[in-house]
């Protein structure tokens, strides 16, 4: 599975701004380049990590901060990963700038999709986790740490294994799209021999529901508003 066209952010901490080379806020995964991940499950009290926030909400250039804060250590049943990659959906841009969302939290380090490797896990967590790479999602749904930052800690059954043939960026594109995309398909029932009309085909939800309609053993129609676009779909 190829996964969709994206901006790559920078993740530039001692500057404090999180910026794009486009200023889109399409489908984005935020790069997080500082070295070479540990497989070991180790407890490193006071050391601090690094993440991009916000206090208030408004225009990215004008909110969005460069913070450190404490390493989080994983609660019972929850798996403390390293991150390498955290996707950007346009519902993250839009609770940063406020659109339609209120700020239900004094500090918010935002977005819930991302991809790295778990490097400890909690009590009544399966030791087994650790080293495993991973992709997850729902990381900020009513909390307010997400996946902005070095370190996360998140329930395992937030957590699903990645590939080895699946880089990180993908990996952290798939959450909410992805599912979506699956949701919408299959909550009837199997596809096989039936024919799927994807609107938008080149959009990051219907790009996910071709490849898994097709997958699946359906028939796929799409539509597109460009040629490039429709290259793209196909």
């Amino acid at each position: 599975m190829i996964g969709p066209a994206r901006t790559h952010y920078n993740f530039a901490a001692r500057m404090g701004v999180m910026r794009s080379a486009d200023g889109a806020c399409a489908r984005s995964t935020l790069r997080l380049d500082y070295g070479p991940c540990t497989d070991a499950a180790q407890d490193h009290e006071g050391e601090l990590v690094r993440a991009v926030g916000y206090s208030r909400q408004g225009p990215a250039r004008k909110v969005l901060q460069a913070l450190e804060l404490p390493l989080p250590q994983p609660a019972p049943g929850e798996a403390r990963v390293r991150l390498m990659a955290s996707g950007v959906n346009p519902a993250d841009c839009n609770r940063r700038a406020g659109r339609g969302h209120p700020m239900p939290y004094e500090l918010i380090v935002p977005h819930s999709d991302g991809a790295g490797v778990v490097e400890a896990v909690g009590r009544e967590a399966d030791i087994g986790w650790v080293g495993r790479r991973v992709w997850l999602y729902n990381a900020q749904r009513g909390r307010a740490m997400g996946t902005a930052a070095e370190h996360l800690c998140l329930e395992l059954s937030l957590l699903a294994e990645l590939p080895p043939q699946v880089s990180f960026d993908h990996g952290a594109c798939l959450g909410i799209p992805c599912m979506t995309a699956w949701c919408a398909l299959f909550e009837d029932g199997p596809l096989k021999g039936q024919t799927v009309l994807v609107t938008g085909g080149a959009g990051a939800v219907a790009h996910y529901a071709i490849q898994l309609a097709v997958h699946g053993g359906a028939r796929v129609l799409s539509t597109a508003s460009t040629p490039d676009k429709m290259r793209q779909a196909r």
